[in-house]
């Protein structure tokens, strides 16, 4: 989570927020063209600055697996239940896939309002309005799950 930046300019758990898109652009653009100006600055070819920023970018995956190892690590230590309400229920039409049933939940710990990612819900089990039990980490709340999901999946 970038919580540097104030609260209004992300959208916790949305499809709205900068956060994709900061992450997204440090990624692919700000970083390889930082690099790639250091190697210039260190008297490295053109072409081989080119070729070691553009391999930069796949140096992320490994720390991307990690992080997600490590939420799924903490989320299983931390994790505390909640009341939620399924606030958005809606189909995803996806060019060349099957479209998809997605659902986002609400949530309140400590007077704060939390939002889940969205979440595939294949057999449209949940609509809006819908109250759910959210599993978060008591550490970093952002990190949840619908429990009435994981259990109709589960089978």
């Amino acid at each position: 989570m970038l919580y540097f930046l104030p609260r209004e300019f992300m959208h916790v758990g949305g499809k709205d927020g900068i956060e994709p898109w900061l992450i997204f652009g440090l990624t692919f653009f700000i970083l390889p063209f930082i690099l790639f100006k250091i190697l210039k600055d260190c008297q490295i070819k053109h072409e081989q600055a080119k070729g070691w920023a553009f391999g930069s970018v796949f140096l992320i995956a490994p720390f991307i697996m990690l992080i997600n190892k490590e939420d799924k690590i903490e989320f299983e230590k931390y994790k505390t239940e909640n009341i939620g309400v399924i606030t958005e229920a809606h189909v995803v039409h996806r060019r060349k896939r099957r479209s998809i049933w997605n659902v986002q939940a609400e949530y309140k710990i400590g007077g704060e309002l939390f939002k889940t990612s969205y979440k595939e819900d294949e057999d449209k089990i949940l609509t809006k309005g819908d109250t759910v039990t959210i599993l978060y980490s008591s550490k970093t709340p952002q990190l949840s799950e619908i429990l009435e999901l994981i259990n109709h999946y589960e089978k």
